[in-house]
């Protein structure tokens, strides 16, 4: 749960690419120690929504905070500063060995393997070779071995087995809840996202539509599904 103002705020934002907004009028907050997840179907918004706050897409208007300073710093400066993003693609040097691949992180590969003690024995293998799930851990252990202030990741969960997607969120709430970590999570699937998170936003074409405690939100979960996370609820201009 929060202890503190938040370490992330967006007020009022929109952006987007070349010109065109994809999201708008965005607030949303995340505070220390909170895991904080958006849903919304394919085409919401949601992916766009977490490059502006990480720095990676400038925000078309609004303002973005970071740990209570507002900031247009690039996703470099951020990251120097406590931010980890996890995104979408599964950021594995496959050529590289898993120890390689832990060693060129900021953080301590002991710590890695101690959230992810499965990667152990496939220290020597490519990470190329592993499977998706393993993949993941390793870039999920890598960010968070560097103890961030705030994770940042989008769709841990995407293409993975459920047993996978659990021992994936189970680890970023457990590392929240150890550390005071914050995380902003993106997630489809509303009830092992529910599960970890303390709130949540749900997205549609562009805006959030409805927000909440994990407990209101699981509550109309249902709801939620039909009118929010079906194909058709992502339907519109927004691509992100």
């Amino acid at each position: 749960m929060s202890t503190g103002g938040p370490v992330l705020r967006l007020a009022g934002v929109s952006a987007g690419y070349g010109g065109s907004a994809v999201v708008r009028d965005i607030d949303l907050d995340v505070g220390v120690g909170e895991v904080v997840v958006v849903l919304g179907a394919n085409g919401a918004g949601k992916t766009t929504t977490l490059l502006t706050a990480a720095g990676a897409v400038k925000p078309m208007a609004g303002t973005v905070q970071w740990r209570g300073v507002a900031t247009t710093a690039s996703l470099h400066r951020r990251a120097r500063s406590g931010l980890r993003l996890v995104t979408e693609e599964r950021s594995v040097f496959t050529r590289l060995s898993v120890a390689d691949n832990l060693r060129i992180g900021r953080g301590s590969p002991s710590a890695a393997l101690d959230l992810f003690p499965e990667l152990a024995p496939l220290l020597g293998r490519p990470a190329g070779l592993l499977s998706g799930g393993e993949q993941q851990m390793l870039t999920l252990g890598r960010a968070l071995s560097a103890r961030p202030a705030l994770l940042i990741a989008d769709e841990l969960s995407l293409g993975l087995a459920p047993l996978i997607v659990e021992r994936l969120l189970t680890t970023v709430r457990d590392e929240s809840r150890r550390s005071g970590m914050s995380a902003l999570l993106v997630e489809q699937h509303i009830r092992p996202a529910l599960a970890v998170a303390d709130r949540g936003y749900v997205m549609r074409r562009g805006r959030i539509e409805f927000s909440g405690s994990a407990d209101l939100l699981r509550s109309e979960s249902a709801a939620i599904e039909s009118t929010y996370l079906s194909r058709a609820a992502g339907v519109g201009p927004p691509t992100g």
